[in-house]
């Protein structure tokens, strides 16, 4: 009898430990979703594969930076479907840790369905939120879904502006000048522009009187000696016979093809532009002609003089 006991006993503790063994869960298969949401409040989560009626599914809602729950008391689901089906039964509809159970309703639905819910609320602005899935067949997964400027990285940079003018042969002598013909100078001139400005540049020319202390107001060569002055073209173009000085202006190079020059300015003593640029440029070229042309009765001296200066403005 106590032999018999004895086999008993240990057929009932290999039976209980058989029991115990069949009770432990397969692990969960991981799947992979993903989740939408077009106004933070509307979520649709693509569920690659195929669940059963009456499936149950969890899913738990945190911030994905510090992993803490979004409180679904306070902002619960108010519905759920599964494909095509009917609406699903909320189980619990949301909880303090993030939590809410979705229950499927019956219709057994086809691989790839998507579960879509709503929100009471729309979830804040400018964060992201992971959305941990499961359910009772076993299925796993998470995708983290982002909104407004969260997860994003700002690169910010500032690219200085530049101006450059330089200027070729900056002395210019026109010789003897004579009433029957237009004197050109034989060295031109020369004023390039480069700039990174968007809308381009602006080249301007002034006639500074060239008379220390100032003979008159107006443009052209001055004499002190003649008290008299040779004065800017009014049309901008010199004539034969005629006292005036001028320029012509020729585009010699412009890499970007979008400068522009004025072939005959008017000089004032103000200012008047030759040149200008439509967009950034590694070098618009201007090349100046200085010419002059005098009358017969141009009184004789040997100081006519003026400066010519050129100023570069960009339009940043």
């Amino acid at each position: 009898m106590k032999n018999f006991l004895s086999r008993f006993a240990a057929i009932a503790a290999t039976t209980a430990m058989l029991a115990s063994y069949a009770t432990i869960p397969a692990y969960a298969a991981g799947v992979v979703t993903t989740v939408a949401s077009g106004n933070q409040q509307n979520f649709t989560i693509d569920l690659p594969t195929n669940l059963s009626a009456g499936v149950v599914m969890t899913l738990r809602i945190t911030t994905t930076a510090d992993g803490l729950p979004v409180d679904l008391a306070a902002n619960p689901i108010t519905s759920a479907t599964l494909g095509a089906g009917a609406v699903e039964t909320l189980t619990n509809s949301g909880d303090v840790n993030g939590r809410a159970v979705i229950t499927e309703s019956g219709n057994d639905e086809a691989a790839g369905a998507d579960l879509v819910f709503a929100l009471t609320n729309p979830l804040a602005d400018n964060l992201a939120y992971t959305i941990a899935y499961s359910d009772s067949e076993g299925n796993i997964s998470a995708a983290m879904i982002n909104f407004g400027t969260a997860n994003v990285v700002t690169v910010t940079a500032i690219v200085e502006p530049t101006l450059t003018l330089t200027l070729a042969n900056p002395a210019v002598s026109l010789g003897i000048l004579s009433p029957a013909a237009v004197t050109s100078s034989t060295i031109d001139p020369t004023a390039t522009v480069a700039t990174n400005a968007l809308t381009g540049f602006t080249l301007t020319a002034t006639d500074d009187d060239g008379v220390v202390g100032g003979l008159n107001a107006s443009a052209g060569l001055d004499s002190n000696n003649a008290s008299t002055t040779i004065a800017a073209a009014t049309d901008g173009a010199v004539s034969s016979g005629v006292a005036e000085f001028g320029i012509v202006v020729t585009k010699t190079a412009d890499p970007q093809t979008n400068g522009s020059v004025t072939a005959n300015p008017t000089l004032t003593t103000t200012g008047v532009a030759i040149a200008a640029g439509t967009g950034p440029t590694t070098g618009v070229q201007a090349t100046v002609d200085v010419q002059a042309a005098i009358s017969a009765i141009t009184p004789a001296a040997s100081d006519y003089t003026t400066s010519l200066t050129f100023t570069a403005t960009a339009n940043f």
